[in-house]
């Protein structure tokens, strides 16, 4: 029979040894099925103190688990970085309003307003480089640095200029060393 103070060290232990919150993660929802299984398969011969004991260390494991849970949701939103390419590999395409913000956050877009060509036209030209749609990229235009409040719900998805993308663009602008 085991005790929870050994239990809860003992996964405590294999916790420190992963390194990866990912490996953390899957070994504590296999530790919470198998003694779940084992509390389920025993529990008409097992006395209420050990239910207790592995009802503790259940507690211990779903705990860990939220914790994990939660530093893998924030640590997501820090690395949204595109990776770097690699060689024969894939690469992670832009939305269009990041696409959108990196125009204007580099001073593309003010660039060409001094060609004094119409939205249209600066719209055809933008989805031509970026591979967009024209009538989307022209609404990003038109609305992408509007402010939510004062601007007709269905065309507040043409905001580009959110608080998330603001900080892509700067960490874009960060890692090319251009702040």
């Amino acid at each position: 029979m085991r005790s929870q103070e050994f239990e809860i060290k003992k996964i405590a232990k294999r916790l420190k040894e992963l390194s990866s919150p990912h490996d953390k993660l899957e070994y504590l929802r296999n530790r919470e099925s198998e003694i779940t299984q084992e509390l389920y398969m025993d529990a008409g011969s097992i006395f209420g103190s050990l239910l207790d004991v592995m009802d503790t260390v259940l507690a211990y494991i779903r705990k860990e688990m939220e914790h994990i849970n939660c530093d893998l949701k924030s640590q997501k939103k820090i690395e949204s970085l595109p990776p770097e390419p690699v060689k024969g590999e894939k690469i992670k395409r832009l939305s269009h309003s990041q696409q959108m913000i990196l125009l204007d956050k580099f001073g593309i877009l003010e660039h060409l307003d001094t060609f004094n060509i119409t939205k249209e036209n600066k719209a055809y030209l933008i989805s031509l480089i970026i591979g967009k749609n024209q009538q989307n990229t022209r609404e990003y235009l038109t609305y992408g640095t509007s402010n939510p409040n004062k601007t007709n719900p269905m065309k507040q998805k043409y905001i580009y200029r959110t608080q998330e993308n603001i900080e892509f663009a700067n960490k874009i602008r960060s890692k090319l060393n251009l702040v």
